[in-house]
């Protein structure tokens, strides 16, 4: 009964600090070095029972505070979300971005909580700092992601850009790179923002945290813009952590230490032979010293692993897995072998470095869960660049480093135990703290100057063993077209270090793709134009790539997955194919006539446009086959041969493009069209915008009225004959754009005809 009653008393202590906090700080140091899943269970019903008699702020430091230590509770959410509604007009800056941070994190979308909170945000903009703004832009990105077809708040975000811009010389590295990254899932292409923060991230990056730098580097690919100096200090940046890290320089003591118990990671159940196996090829591609010790250790933990599995599997201590996954959800069998199986998932939080590793484990399984329900036959559900996803091969949640750190209310470089250790006399670090204070002011500046140091480095390292940052960098150059022999060799030879089940699909796609661009972009014979479907210039493409002898080269224990997960990121590099409820209306829609006339707001999806453009080439009597490149690495859907050249239809919808006129192409559709061409390839490239333009002049509405007239059909199909002319005309100009001379529609027929062979 005593403990009983200390449980709600510390609850009741814990929810009015929670409620009425004096510090974030001090609360978050409180809430990480006292959290347990009891007490938060405890502070949840008491929360349940009194959230309606709670004021708007009250409401919001509670979602800030379930965020901040990962505890996440469906009833708890659906109740404050619910009393939040009502009180949304007395919430502040700070309240807003909590909120929207918040339901961002914990993935919560209310259409009518988003609404009113449109409309707060619009008065308290004048007073948001640059944190809250970017974070309001980042939940308003995840809110946009839930419904594609949210437009009420373009004028807002432009706004929250534009106020942002008079703070850019204010705010620190993380709050610039967290705002490009929602602007860039976005789709928002401001020049004028995006020069000042390339410029502040330019004279912050010696000592701006390399995540924020990955993830700044990351959206300014997918935007398309170049910024020479900002790419100039990136590289600088990162090739010295890189060094340092990797040992070709000398490394201060902590580094080593961090690094090395790091490696070996920790291997789940049941993939023992499997990491034996890539271990093993790890070292015998990379033959050095370390390598091989890393392989050993990690085989023999595999074989201690292996031995645990086959003592708990006799003792009936582990609970059955779901494709192969460990069951973290239900309880262990009794005994040692019991314990370490309901572990698994701390343990997996343990090795990506979290704070409070129990805290994330229930986001984990859910992670687990939703990824064996969308893998079905074990490949990864289809998804694009611009919504990457957190889950990989490993049914592991690995998110983005940036985001995980990143709180409205925190310091990025916010710890839980250095606020511990300052804020409490008592601690077992105070007698230190006091006999250091006794000493000269040049010791202790001296010694503090070192202690920035050595942590600045080991977050260097530690960012260097995430495959998400270094996907980040390697991805970002290629698809800016930009080539660094220092950046690539170091993050290249970083990467036999790292776990390809640790990675997330979206990271292994982005390797791939940084795969291809280090060969297309590294210095040697130029560009081979050929023709695939003929057998001499195929010899001749395959003679040319065998003697262009890769600098840089991705681990083959990474090659199977990251295939996968690029040819599934090219199935869904259209932005609808990010939420499962557009991605069922836009299957729906592809059995749609679209020579009807449709209402003003559909939108062509990638594949719609795709069929309509191949329809009108088929009606100019062009001949189309689909294809693939020479490596196999890039499906061609429809393809022809015209006067000897080999031409691929690539359409770029709304989802590839920016959302701002002019709507250039971004960075994932820029890279296939480069590496089509570097393939031999000659792509006719069909904007979403200058195919809409050559649609019937009186407009889908008109259309639909017309059916009601006497003469209606004929004024309908007149019009659909006159638009689809013009289309044809479109094409043509475009098919003597990418051939170079003037082409014969009436002989457009007889002269691609395609040799009738397969590619071997």
């Amino acid at each position: 009964m005593v403990s009983v009653m200390t449980a709600a008393e510390s609850a009741r202590d814990v929810l009015s600090a929670i409620a009425h906090p004096v510090s974030y700080v001090e609360v978050a140091a409180h809430l990480a070095r006292d959290y347990s899943p009891e007490l938060f269970d405890a502070v949840t019903g008491l929360v349940l029972c009194h959230a309606e008699e709670m004021s708007g702020p009250e409401l919001s430091n509670i979602l800030w505070a379930y965020t901040t230590v990962g505890h996440h509770d469906e009833g708890l959410l659906a109740s404050v979300l619910g009393a939040l509604g009502a009180k949304v007009s007395e919430l502040g800056p700070g309240d807003l971005a909590n909120t929207a941070w918040a339901m961002a994190r914990h993935e919560a979308y209310e259409p009518e909580l988003v609404a009113a909170l449109s409309e707060r945000v619009w008065e308290a903009l004048p007073a948001c700092s640059p944190r809250q703004l970017a974070a309001l832009a980042q939940g308003f990105a995840y809110f946009r992601q839930q419904e594609p077809q949210l437009e009420e708040d373009e004028d807002l975000l432009k706004s929250i850009s534009a106020r942002f811009r008079e703070q850019v010389d204010s705010a620190s590295a993380p709050e610039v790179a967290t705002l490009l990254s929602a602007l860039a899932r976005l789709r928002r292409y401001d020049p004028v923002l995006l020069a000042d923060a390339c410029r502040l991230l330019a004279a912050a990056a010696p000592s701006a945290p390399l995540c924020a730098l990955a993830e700044a580097t990351w959206a300014l690919a997918l935007l398309q813009y170049v910024h020479e100096p900002l790419l100039e200090a990136v590289v600088d940046r990162v090739t010295e952590a890189a060094r340092v890290a990797s040992g070709l320089a000398p490394a201060p003591q902590s580094v080593a230490t961090s690094v090395s118990s790091s490696l070996p990671i920790p291997l789940r159940a049941g993939t023992a032979a499997a990491a034996a196996a890539t271990m093993a090829v790890v070292a015998k591609n990379t033959q050095c010293t370390e390598s091989v010790q890393l392989a050993t250790a990690l085989q023999n933990q595999a074989s201690s692993l292996a031995k645990d599995q086959r003592r708990a599997a006799g003792a009936g201590g582990f609970g059955s897995g779901l494709g192969g996954l460990v069951n973290t959800g239900g309880a262990g069998g009794a005994g040692p072998a019991g314990a370490g199986a309901g572990a698994g998932g701390e343990v997996g939080s343990a090795s990506t470095g979290g704070s409070v590793p129990t805290a994330y484990a229930g986001r984990k399984a859910r992670s687990r869960g939703a990824l064996a329900a969308a893998r079905g036959g074990g490949a990864p559900a289809p998804y694009s660049a611009m919504w990457p996803t957190q889950v990989g091969p490993g049914g592991h949640l690995s998110p983005c480093t940036l985001a995980e750190r990143f709180n409205p209310s925190l310091p990025f470089n916010w710890s839980a135990e250095a606020t511990g250790a300052g804020a409490m006399p008592g601690a077992p670090g105070a007698a230190g703290a006091a006999s250091k204070s006794q000493q000269g002011p040049l010791d202790a500046a001296t010694g503090s100057a070192a202690a920035a140091a050595d942590k600045a480095a080991a977050e260097d390292a530690a960012a260097l063993a995430d495959p998400d940052t270094v996907s980040k960098f390697l991805w970002g150059f290629g698809a800016l077209h930009c080539y660094s022999d220092p950046l690539y060799t170091l993050l290249f030879r970083v990467l036999p270090r790292l776990r390809h089940d640790r990675a997330s699909w979206s990271a292994l796609a982005r390797l791939m793709g940084a795969h291809l661009k280090a060969l297309e972009l590294q210095p040697g014979v130029g560009l081979c134009r050929i023709n695939p479907l003929e057998a001499e210039s195929t010899t001749a493409w395959i003679r040319l790539q065998r003697s262009r002898t890769p600098l840089h080269r991705m681990p083959d224990h990474f090659l199977t997955s990251a295939f996968v997960a690029f040819q599934a990121e090219g199935l869904g590099r259209d932005h609808d194919w990010a939420h499962p409820a557009a991605q069922r209306q836009q299957e729906q829609e592809q059995h749609v006539d679209r020579m009807q006339p449709q209402p003003p707001h559909v939108m062509l999806s990638r594949l719609e446009l795709e069929s309509e453009v191949a329809a009108t080439l088929r009606a100019m009597g062009v001949e189309l086959r689909p294809s693939a490149t020479i490596d196999g690495l890039f499906a061609l859907p429809h393809t022809m041969l015209i006067n000897g050249m080999t031409l691929s239809v690539e359409v770029l919808s709304a989802g590839c493009c920016a959302l701002d006129p002019p709507h250039h192409a971004l960075g994932p559709a820029v890279a296939r069209l480069r590496s089509l061409e570097f393939r031999g390839w000659s792509p006719l490239v069909v904007p979403f915008h200058e195919w809409a333009a050559l649609a019937a002049e009186e407009g889908p509405a008109a259309l639909l009225a017309l059916t009601g007239e006497p003469d209606g059909a004929a004024k309908r199909a007149a019009a659909l004959q006159a638009a689809a002319a013009a289309r044809q005309r479109y094409l043509l100009c475009k098919l003597e754009e990418v051939v170079g001379e003037k082409i014969n529609e009436d002989e457009l027929r007889r002269t691609q005809k395609m040799p009738r062979r397969r590619l071997a």
